[in-house]
């Protein structure tokens, strides 16, 4: 990401509706995955901490980024419970101790150009987790989606779950479960994609458009269908949207 990204994404993840919708059906799936009342969790590619701040209630955590310009931000925050670590993702297993943790995230960071391989980073994520350990991932969805805003985040692809199956299983992780969400959005999205192949890609000046805050009226209505949205979700989900969710486990002893 550019340097003024992190800051705009400082300015806006703890309201934004998009951020805020997806932390809500994050929750509900790690209330589902009877974590110890004290888990160690890492938190990879945190950015500027809001999800390490959110997966604080928890247990321990640990955020990492390679970022300089990212943890500045996220050290603001002052957590308590949490520490920020500058570590390369693609590295991670030698950063930490075998089988540390009991819980490892990673929120839109495996589509990022900087990832070398995608599967190698869920072996190192096998080796760290405990034996019965949870990732838990979410990533941009669908290659057709592919648009602008995917440039300025330096990505170099979206997913399908059919990949993550495929990556799980290379690496020795059960495919637990994954659904897409943002489905609401998905042809407004396309639109963009299309609309932002033929248009100009110079942004090196320019904020996201798409994280900035829209009026609270706007923000809070948003909120409220994308929560609709992933109670339907749990229970029969959709087969498309902009974003997916993912969740592989380290085989239990």
């Amino acid at each position: 990401m550019l340097p003024q990204a992190y800051q705009q994404l400082s300015e806006v993840e703890d309201t934004h509706w998009w951020h805020q919708s997806r932390l809500m059906l994050v929750e509900r799936h790690l209330e589902r995955l009877n974590l110890p009342k004290t888990a160690n969790i890492l938190d990879v590619g945190c950015g500027t901490g809001g999800t390490t701040q959110f997966l604080a209630k928890y247990g321990r955590v640990t955020g990492i980024d390679f970022s300089k310009d990212a943890l500045e931000f996220a050290n603001r925050k002052k957590m308590d419970g949490v520490a920020f670590i500058e570590a390369d993702a693609n590295k991670i297993a030698s950063q930490f101790e075998p089988e540390s943790f009991d819980l490892i995230t990673f929120f839109n960071v495996l589509y990022h150009k900087w990832i070398v391989d995608d599967v190698e980073v869920l072996k190192q994520v096998r080796t760290l987790l405990r034996p019965g350990g949870y990732v838990l991932l979410t990533e941009p969805a669908f290659k057709v989606l592919f648009r602008n805003h995917d440039i300025i985040d330096s990505a170099k692809t979206r997913y399908q779950l059919s990949d993550f199956k495929t990556f799980f299983k290379k690496a020795d992780l059960n495919y637990k479960t994954g659904h897409y969400f943002g489905t609401i959005a998905f042809p407004i999205a396309l639109i963009m994609a299309i609309r932002d192949k033929f248009g100009t890609k110079e942004f090196e000046n320019e904020n996201i458009a798409e994280m900035n805050l829209p009026s609270p009226a706007i923000n809070d209505s948003l909120k409220n269908i994308f929560y609709l949205e992933s109670r339907f979700n749990m229970f029969l989900p959709i087969p498309f949207g902009l974003t997916l969710l993912a969740i592989g486990q380290r085989k239990p002893k």
